[in-house]
């Protein structure tokens, strides 16, 4: 009899194993779930602030350039004046040997 008692319990103990890995298997999976979800959410929020971001400094850049070509166009001598003394700064700045 103590043998069958053994056995029994033994039986008992290796299915109550098995549920509580069951257990923690599904509870692993919705982890890992929840995981990808947040993840795929905070991908997508990146995605969004990087195209808002690309289409400011889009923006931005246009509306620099049409600053310039106004002034530019009001005052032809200024800006060549100011390229060419900005062309020389530059210049010295790269030259060699000093």
């Amino acid at each position: 009899m103590p043998l069958f008692r053994r056995n029994k319990d033994y039986a008992s103990s290796l299915n109550s194993a098995a549920r509580q890995a069951i257990s923690a298997s599904d509870q692993l999976g919705r982890m890992a779930e929840e995981g990808v979800d947040q993840a795929s959410a905070a991908l997508a929020n990146v995605r969004e602030q990087s195209q808002q971001a690309v289409e400011n400094a889009s923006e931005t850049f246009s509306d620099l350039r049409s600053t310039v070509e106004t002034s530019v166009r009001a005052q032809p001598i200024t800006a060549l004046l100011i390229a060419a003394i900005a062309g020389m700064a530059v210049g010295a700045l790269l030259r060699p040997g000093k």
